[in-house]
């Protein structure tokens, strides 16, 4: 395994806090997503019972892909790899998928604190089906991730962060809302900007109270979906879900997959058009959105530019498998969309 980077204690980026989970990517077609009882689209808990039933039923010709994933992990991940100086906190076993997924984080140049971040225990999975029509619907099983604690997090990196970013879907355990309320402790008593994502319709719907408890009064950034917008602003409307989002941060973030982005900066509203690709599986693609547009603000970009380049990035990842790219286009699309090193 390669050496972990050491922790560092000043100059880091985006500083993220997220369930790390091995993600195993699966083909799928519509009939057989019904038969199994999955429900479409969003993200589903389940146990190492129901997990093991579903890969017994799955073929081995339905798997098309192993990655390290989890989303905030795919944020800080694609961040880093642009070229960005970042953080994670999460926690895995000390298993074989624990050490492979450490391994992949420091060979995105990603920080993180091993004595913190390796315990006892089973790593975390996400089965991840991809339909036909390139949608990614999740089943999770948390593992280890279900004793993630405020021990876990490094205050003392927190503290010399430019920005938090927190998944929601942390919030989806016991554990996780802990440290996740816990993160946005530490960051209001420090200069760290929050960030938020709503991650997942169900989430918004199922874990109201503890989203409210992360963003009021208000914080940096929300990034968040059509979907979830409108489950959390209770509107059916782009505009008016933005202008509900600005009670609780000047930069609201609506992305549309295909449709494009909507952005409300501080009452400035834009739209961005979505870049058109013939897109496989669309895994990740939040995350990555995520990843590039924080990149790019951080380089001095507006978040229109921002909205454009991680729009780009965004594009380029569904025409892949996995959440991820190959290392190297990363600079690719930072020359071809004329965003600066940090």
């Amino acid at each position: 395994m390669n050496n972990p980077r050491p922790t560092p204690i000043s100059d880091c980026d985006v500083f993220g806090i997220g369930a790390a989970l091995t993600d195993t990517e699966i083909v799928i077609s519509e009939q057989q997503l019904t038969d199994m009882g999955i429900a479409k689209g969003v993200m589903t808990l389940i146990d190492g019972e129901r997990r093991q039933y579903l890969l017994d039923i799955i073929t081995d010709e339905q798997i098309i892909k192993h990655a390290s994933g989890g989303s905030a992990a795919n944020t800080i991940v694609a961040h880093s790899l642009f070229g960005g100086n970042s953080f994670f906190s999460g926690i895995v076993a000390r298993d074989k998928n624990g050490e492979r997924y450490l391994d992949d984080l420091s060979r995105a140049r990603v920080h993180y604190n091993r004595d913190k971040f390796i315990t006892q225990g089973v790593t975390g999975t996400c089965l991840v089906f991809i339909t036909p029509d390139a949608e990614r619907t999740m089943n999770t099983y948390l593992g280890i991730n279900a004793a993630l604690s405020p021990q876990q997090i490094d205050t003392t990196q927190l503290a010399h962060s430019t920005y938090l970013y927190m998944e929601s879907y942390l919030l989806a355990s016991p554990a996780g809302r802990e440290s996740a309320l816990y993160a946005h402790q530490v960051a209001t008593h420090s200069p760290a900007k929050i960030v938020v994502s709503f991650s997942d319709p169900h989430i918004v719907d199922t874990c109201r109270d503890y989203i409210a408890h992360l963003i009021e009064p208000r914080v940096d950034i929300i990034f968040c979906n059509k979907d979830e917008a409108f489950a959390w602003t209770q509107t059916d409307s782009l505009s008016a879900a933005a202008e509900k989002l600005q009670q609780y941060t000047d930069l609201g973030i609506i992305t549309c997959g295909a449709d494009g982005v909507y952005i409300n900066d501080c009452g400035d509203h834009h739209f961005i058009d979505a870049v058109k690709v013939n897109a496989v599986d669309v895994n990740g693609a939040g995350d990555m959105f995520a990843g590039a547009f924080l990149y790019s603000i951080i380089a001095g970009k507006t978040s229109v530019e921002s909205g454009n380049f991680a729009a780009a990035c965004a594009a380029r990842l569904v025409t892949h498998y996995g959440p991820r790219l190959p290392h190297n286009e990363y600079q690719t699309l930072k020359e071809h969309n004329g965003i600066p090193p940090l």
